[in-house]
């Protein structure tokens, strides 16, 4: 049997034998949310935008016998659709211009420490946010973005709180959505075989869907707290909210449910519904419009943001970390030294 490697060899082949274009390949491991995806990385001559081809449902097509011929001409196909032209990325060295493009994606803190030992975020209860260069349409017509990591921040000469500021301002402005689980179903589904017209068939009309506009990492709308607070004061209750996805959360109506009842049904759903890379948690949280925060858990613990500063993160288990920490009510820390430096530049789908 072909190991995931040796498949990546051959793709890779396959890439610079077929397109002479291609400058070079290399195989990288790339963690995401949850997940740990390999992924081929092609530098095109014509371009300084380099794709990333993950090859991990490839080779589970290759392991369920589809012929490597046929997988070859997916993945062909794949890099012609994202291949871009030779682009100015000038601009994304100036933070005066990144700024207003920042955005903020919510995932869990469990499972993923290793992805967020290499990017600036924030802890929100047990969940984290990470930072998002929102590039929109102009790449692909799905939309793309990229991660911002710590690398970034150096070449922006900027500190997290700074990050963290031009992020959530830009939050406050983002266009969420929240519409009736019920009506969802019946727009969409109605007419499909899926339901019949009788409506005891759709899911409860108090189940709601807060997205955002684009239906891409809307579970970010909970950091919203204007909007929560709005829409718990037209149901006229407090809410609980089940975390469906990254992209999405289901709101309800506080009707004091059994939380711990409500956590097994999420932790169910996640295992059995939705991709490792689309959770985002098997917890169940809350938001009291009366405190106006927003809560965790059947405890119902009340969340709040704590900026993450990588530099001190990085020195905890040092010997100088031990040393400073040590001496901390003694000795003002030294200030950061900020080297800005170039990045290379990859977009995410």
């Amino acid at each position: 049997m072909v190991s995931k490697s040796e498949f990546a060899e051959t793709i890779q082949e396959y890439l610079l034998a077929k397109y002479p274009e291609i400058e070079e390949t290399y195989y990288k491991l790339i963690r995401k949310n949850n997940v740990e995806l390999y992924g081929i990385v092609v530098k095109d001559y014509s371009s300084n935008i380099s794709p990333v081809i993950y090859i991990d449902n490839f080779y589970e097509q290759i392991l369920n016998g589809v012929p490597l011929e046929h997988v070859c001409g997916q993945i062909g196909a794949f890099f012609e659709d994202s291949r871009q032209p030779q682009t100015d990325l000038s601009w994304f060295t100036d933070i005066k211009k990144i700024k207003e493009m920042l955005t903020v994606k919510l995932i869990s803190q469990k499972g993923n420490q290793q992805f967020l030992s290499d990017v600036p975020h924030f802890e929100y209860g047990d969940l984290a946010g990470i930072y998002q260069v929102d590039l929109g349409r102009n790449f692909t017509e799905a939309g793309a973005s990229i991660t911002v990591k710590n690398e970034h921040m150096k070449l922006w000469n900027i500190s997290a709180e700074q990050l963290h500021q031009y992020a959530m301002q830009n939050m406050e402005s983002k266009e969420f959505m929240i519409g009736s689980m019920a009506d969802i179903f019946r727009n969409n589904f109605l007419g499909t075989g899926a339901f019949e017209k009788n409506d005891s068939d759709l899911p409860d009309p108090q189940m709601y869907v807060l997205t955002s506009a684009d239906m891409r990492n809307g579970a970010s709308g909970i950091l919203n707290s204007n909007l929560l607070q709005s829409f718990s004061e037209k149901l006229g209750s407090d809410l609980v909210i089940l975390p469906s996805s990254i992209h999405e959360v289901i709101l309800l109506p506080d009707r004091s449910q059994d939380y711990n009842e409500l956590i097994e049904m999420v932790t169910d759903i996640n295992q059995r519904e939705v991709e490792p890379e689309d959770r985002l948690s098997n917890n169940v949280y809350s938001y009291d419009s009366k405190e106006k925060v927003l809560c965790q858990g059947a405890e119902k613990k009340p969340m709040q943001i704590k900026i993450c500063n990588i530099d001190q993160k990085l020195e905890q288990n040092s010997v100088l970390g031990k040393l400073r920490s040590h001496q901390s009510s003694l000795h003002k820390p030294d200030k950061d030294i900020q080297v800005k430096e170039h990045s290379q530049h990859q977009t995410e789908r």
